[in-house]
């Protein structure tokens, strides 16, 4: 009774009909079969009916070199999206490098105000340091930390000016990459626009 009724539930299957495999093996010969062995199914294949009908197109997997290519494609066309939705001329790039750049150049100007003043202040320690030296005195303590301190965020100051150095050449060339790129775009539009 229960192999009967097993019986029963696989005649349903078989009645809509198995599906196949067609693909193309290792000799390159065309191979129909009820499974498809997984090194042959990134080359791509058809799925067919009982009755020999196509009724699915799997394409073979993508290459290295053709995933590099559809990255490349999809990362230019988010960087023209972008391009074209931030500025409307070329100009309009070169006015936003403008004051990039600026802003970067007066952070840059304020790091070196702050490094001027640190230096007057290390310079008044020392001078305090060799006044207590002068009178035969050891300099305080207090002294000693302030000219390690001052020297410590004179440091920290030049780090952020090559930081910031690093920056400027860094938006400078993203944004010569920006104003290539974006002249190419309205070329390219142009050239479309003409040829109408």
């Amino acid at each position: 009774m229960v192999w009967v009724f097993a019986g029963s539930l696989s005649l349903p299957v078989a009645a809509q009909g198995v599906l196949l495999y067609r693909y193309v093996n290792a000799e390159g010969v065309k191979v129909i079969h009820h499974t498809i062995p997984p090194e042959y199914a990134q080359n791509g294949y058809e799925v067919l009916n009982s009755q020999g009908d196509v009724v699915e197109v799997v394409q073979p997997s993508l290459t290295d070199t053709e995933l590099a290519a559809l990255q490349q494609k999809r990362e230019l066309e988010a960087w023209d999206k972008d391009l074209l939705k931030r500025y409307s001329t070329v100009a309009d790039v070169k006015a936003a490098k403008r004051r990039r750049l600026g802003e970067i150049n007066t952070n840059i100007a304020i790091l070196r105000g702050n490094i001027l003043n640190l230096d007057s202040q290390i310079a008044r320690e020392q001078r305090r340091a060799a006044d207590s030296e002068r009178q035969g005195i050891q300099v305080p303590e207090s002294i000693l930390i302030n000219i390690k301190n001052f020297r410590g965020e004179k440091a920290a100051a030049e780090r952020q000016i090559e930081e910031r150095r690093d920056e400027y050449r860094q938006a400078e060339d993203k944004f010569d990459k920006d104003i290539d790129r974006f002249t190419f775009i309205l070329e390219r539009r142009e050239q479309a626009r003409t040829s109408y």
